[in-house]
């Protein structure tokens, strides 16, 4: 029983020391490893609709969590244009000095071609409900913003993909009520929501591909805002879980 608690508690501290970032290198460098040497483009635009799971983080003046708000879900909209590092297929034939040096670095040239780069406009509903002393209350915001991200991809089997990309957001609230009970708050007026959220995340997307130029995705993306608390004012910040499809336009 000790050594079973021992294990429990030398696991949490182990994942409390290495940095996400890390483990995203490490899966980074694996899925490329392993994939072989087919490819599949990955130029293209992508259209995605989806549902935001949302988590409010708020710390009051002291620097204390407020539990008393409970995970709310919105939409979430994002537009976006994907693009490979390296184009192999346009060195095909070549014998330009980039040719040549990509031809004797194999390595490099499986790394790049193999890696993705995305950015785009996104729009995400982060909502919560709560009740503190039988008076209820419900957040209602929506924010815009903009993103980029990167990432491997490795292909699966019969023009079916992965790709996992580090995600990196800025976004600005356009609109946002806080209700409690009967009566409604502006909460564009309120420093913790009117300023710009920065998050950071990972995503995950399979695609298929179903014609020469379309494609069709689902995504699952974790991300959580990072605005660092100054002492004596109130603090929020978002942990939110995406659910999305859509589709893909491209080579």
């Amino acid at each position: 029983m000790k050594s079973h608690l021992k294990r429990r508690v030398f696991f949490k501290r182990l994942r409390k020391r290495i940095p996400p970032i890390f483990i995203f290198l490490c899966i980074w460098v694996s899925l490329f490893l392993v994939n072989g040497a087919k490819l599949f483009s990955q130029d293209g635009w992508k259209l995605g609709l989806g549902n935001s799971n949302t988590q409010y983080m708020f710390l009051n003046s002291k620097g204390q969590p407020l539990t008393f708000l409970k995970q709310g879900s919105g939409n979430s909209i994002f537009i976006s244009a994907e693009k490979t590092l390296l184009d192999s297929s346009i060195m095909l034939g070549q014998t330009t000095e980039r040719a040549v040096f990509f031809l004797n670095h194999p390595f490099l040239l499986k790394f790049l071609t193999h890696t993705t780069y995305e950015m785009g406009l996104n729009f995400n509903q982060y909502n919560a409900v709560g009740d503190i002393q039988k008076i209820t209350m419900n957040y209602q915001t929506s924010y815009l913003g903009f993103f980029v991200g990167g990432g491997p991809y490795v292909y699966l089997t019969k023009g079916i993909y992965l790709s996992i990309k580090g995600i990196l957001s800025l976004q600005k609230i356009s609109q946002g009520t806080q209700q409690l009970n009967n009566q409604y708050v502006d909460l564009m007026q309120e420093k913790e929501f009117n300023r710009i959220m920065y998050f950071v995340g990972y995503s995950g997307t399979l695609t298929k591909k179903l014609t020469n130029g379309l494609s069709l995705f689902v995504q699952a993306q974790q991300s959580r805002s990072y605005n660092l608390r100054t002492e004596g004012e109130e603090n929020l910040n978002f942990s939110a879980l995406n659910f999305s499809f859509g589709l893909k336009i491209g080579k």
